[in-house]
């Protein structure tokens, strides 16, 4: 690979080669090293007109990278520091004076409007590397207008690097007309796809486009009206619903908080908070159950939770209007601040009341817009509701396994049973209702019960206890069992057929194999008398699989003997046919004193016999030519 001469080399140079083409003095022809010869060629020189200097193509072995370099000693030129493809792109827009412009779209807060078409467009003069207002863009195209005015155009060319920041910002402070068309994948084509790319078909993006930027304002403008027409709906449906519904969860929050002494976080006082469908205790009290008690987590590898979390939960809790239960547009979000100068979102709304929070004790802020509970606050709280989680869960789950071992019971053994009066009763044997039972350590005890009625009456059909718990599930007990043991039956059956299926498959891949090593006919008589023997006996069917891994030990070797037998006569009668030609088929097949009397064809079968077979071959006499 040609070695780079400067950092200014590596701004434009290819991540292949920094110099693929060159000019050919005899035709003017600019060709790429893939057509010419490895080596020095004083027809070569360096395309950029100010060096035209000698090069040398090295191509050399598979692998290396194919490249032109300057000739040791010739003087460097500045165009070095350009890539084939940007020098030549620059050339195509000088000698065409014209290209395809982009298509012209407008956009603000995803809306995008069409000004002007994709189109091609010719220009009267043409200026390289120009300077002017601070820069030096590729290309200026130049055009002449009306009433005697010039348009111009100014076209960087990519090839490794896009147009900075800092240029681009110069050319919209100089509100010139710029294109940055991308030669990326064109670097290493040839010089006429280099042009049509350039001209045609690379990709293009306007840099700055003053009716561009003009329709974007018209389309911030519009946004604004359209957000402030939106606000002014929003705000009479504020106006016109003050009065709130409750929430189907909202009065038994707060009378959980109620409940475990901590009601001042649903008594928060805020801003306008109308923007929520029910009443402010409500949703503080939502909000409190779920973060501020119930220490919600929204990121794995860091405690507590944040604003955003908390707001969006908010909003899709069914807590808020449905108007604002998406986040606001900055257009709108500043259009109703507007219309109703006490408007606050609803995560303003959750920030003001977890910051009061705080002040309150239950919360501390660990940075911004991020909380976690205070570890001081409510110990003896997180011990209650835990209790009181665990009795639940053990209440309802003992509620479903009851309504589960009742629905197997039938109607008639069911009649006369109250489930409902039976929870509120002493349960036989424990001498506490099931509220009372569960959360209590005799619950395991009852629970344990619970398993064997399920296994007596489930899937196991096994039955080790004699207390029903005052259930009526005596007959399903025994229909439990009943049914196990018809189970068992079947399945021992059909675990002996499938026994039996499987050593009929067994016999017959043996048979299989026979079949395969000594044909159907031998197969059928080796395997007839052996078929019974081998159901009924593993030992049979073992011994079986090693006589026919003998048969086939055997056959692969006189296959061998063969494949040799046939490579030796392929030799020996390539001897004869050079030595003998058409008289070469009569002598193989004739008696031979140097082969035992036999004929030499039949004779050879090794490497030593084909030795005896090649010196009769060589004894033999040549036949000769006839007499005219």
């Amino acid at each position: 690979m040609a070695k780079r001469r400067d950092g200014a080399h590596a701004k434009y140079g290819s991540p292949f080669a920094s110099l693929v083409w060159a000019f050919r003095k005899s035709d003017g022809r600019t060709v790429h090293v893939r057509e010419v010869e490895s080596g020095f060629d004083e027809d070569l020189l360096c395309p950029a007109p100010d060096c035209r200097s000698p090069l040398i193509a090295r191509k050399g072995p598979k692998g290396r990278v194919e490249h032109f370099a300057h000739h040791p000693g010739a003087r460097v030129c500045g165009a070095w520091q350009e890539t084939s493809a940007h020098y030549e792109a620059k050339a195509a827009l000088a000698a065409a004076l014209s290209l395809n412009l982009p298509a012209v779209v407008a956009e603000y807060g995803g809306v995008e409007r069409k000004v002007s078409p994709e189109g091609h467009l010719n220009f009267d003069t043409v200026e390289v590397e120009y300077r002017m207002d601070g820069l030096t863009p590729d290309v200026v195209l130049r055009k002449a207008g009306a009433a005697g005015q010039v348009h111009e155009l100014l076209v960087e060319i990519k090839v490794t690097h896009g147009c900075g920041p800092e240029k681009i910002a110069r050319i919209r402070k100089g509100s010139h007309a710029a294109i940055e068309i991308d030669l990326g994948k064109w670097k290493h084509r040839t010089l006429e796809a280099i042009h049509e790319a350039v001209l045609r078909q690379a990709p293009r993006v306007w840099l700055y486009n003053a009716r561009q930027e003009q329709e974007a304002l018209a389309l911030k403008a519009e946004a604004e009206a359209r957000a402030d027409a939106l606000a002014t709906a929003m705000v009479s449906g504020l106006d016109a619903g003050k009065a709130r519904a409750s929430h189907a969860e909202g009065p038994a929050a707060i009378a959980a908080l109620w409940a475990i002494g901590e009601g001042r976080l649903c008594a928060v006082k805020v801003g306008d908070d109308a923007v929520f469908s029910v009443p402010t205790e409500e949703w503080q009290a939502a909000l409190a159950h779920r973060y501020v008690l119930g220490d919600q987590i929204d990121d794995y590898y860091m405690p507590g939770f944040s604003l955003v979390t908390a707001a969006t939960w908010m909003r899709r809790s069914g807590l808020v209007r449905p108007a604002f239960r998406e986040p606001l547009e900055v257009e709108t979000h500043r259009a109703l601040m507007r219309a109703r100068p006490g408007f606050r979102s609803p995560q303003a709304l959750v920030k003001q009341y977890l910051q009061a929070v705080t002040k309150l004790g239950p919360l501390q802020l660990m940075d911004s817009d991020r909380w976690e509970r205070r570890p001081s606050f409510g110990e003896a709280v997180e011990a209650a509701q835990a209790r009181e989680r665990l009795r639940a869960k053990q209440l309802a789950r003992s509620r479903r396994r009851l309504e589960g071992l009742l629905s197997t019971a039938t109607e008639e053994e069911r009649a006369g049973f109250d489930l409902a009066r039976w929870e509120r009763s002493p349960i036989p044997g424990f001498g506490r209702p099931l509220e009372r039972l569960c959360g209590e350590e005799a619950y395991d005890a009852f629970d344990d019960v619970l398993d064997l009625l399920q296994a007596g009456v489930g899937w196991s059909g096994r039955w080790s206890g004699e207390d029903f718990l005052g259930l009526p599930l005596q007959g399903a007990v025994r229909r439990g069992v009943e049914a196990r043991e018809a189970r068992e039956a079947a399945a021992a059956a059909e675990k002996a057929e499938a026994e039996r299926q499987r050593l009929l498959q067994l016999v017959d891949r043996i048979a299989a194999h026979a079949v395969y090593l000594m044909g159907s006919r031998e197969g059928a008589v080796w395997m007839a008398p052996r078929r019974a023997r081998l159901e009924a006996d593993p030992a049979e069917r073992d011994r079986a699989w090693r006589d026919l891994a003998e048969i086939e030990r055997r056959l692969k070797a006189q296959a061998a003997l063969d494949d040799l037998a046939a490579e030796v006569r392929a030799e020996l009668e390539k001897a004869a046919e050079a030595r003998l030609g058409d008289l070469a088929g009569w002598f193989l097949h004739t008696g031979n004193n140097l082969c035992d009397g036999r004929h030499p064809w039949d004779y050879t079968v090794d490497r030593h016999t084909l030795r005896d077979a090649l010196r009769a071959v060589e004894m033999a006499p040549r036949p000769g030519r006839r007499r005219a």
